[in-house]
């Protein structure tokens, strides 16, 4: 059985790239910083469903927050209109995780606070896009 992977374009690659990296990646290094114990304790299956598990949800709220606040027609854009929510919600995704770690490197914070940091950016994320639509309309 031959497996064909022309048919799959590259935007397809890039997309999956990059939600693949920023759903192990942030998730992993945020379970890194902020329980170290934990992170060393897992093993490579149980640390990368716990790091998916992390970033999952945020680039699920962010690719709909793209869906809700863009001008995205789904008759006309068929292809993009797949590509570019997963796409933009992995994008949103990496500053809203990243901003906490790299906090973290430089002020002693805990969980909690970290956890309360990706709320109120992903809150500014969600006030963005909407400041955005009211402007462009």
């Amino acid at each position: 059985m031959e497996f064909d992977l022309k048919p799959f374009k590259q935007i397809t690659w890039i997309t999956l790239l990059l939600t693949v990296l920023v759903m192990t990646c942030s998730g992993g290094l945020f379970i890194f910083c902020f329980d170290k114990d934990l992170f060393l304790d897992l093993d490579l299956a149980r640390l990368a469903l716990l790091s998916i598990s992390v970033s999952f949800p945020l680039l699920i709220i962010n690719a709909y927050i793209y869906i809700k606040f863009s001008d995205i027609e789904t008759e006309t854009d068929q292809d993009i209109y797949f590509h570019a929510p997963v796409f933009y919600g992995s994008l949103l995704s990496f500053p809203v995780v990243y901003i906490p770690i790299i906090t973290s490197f430089f002020w002693e914070i805990n969980l909690k606070i970290a956890i309360a940091m990706i709320m109120g950016l992903q809150l500014l994320t969600f006030i963005a896009a909407l400041i955005r639509k009211k402007l462009n309309k």
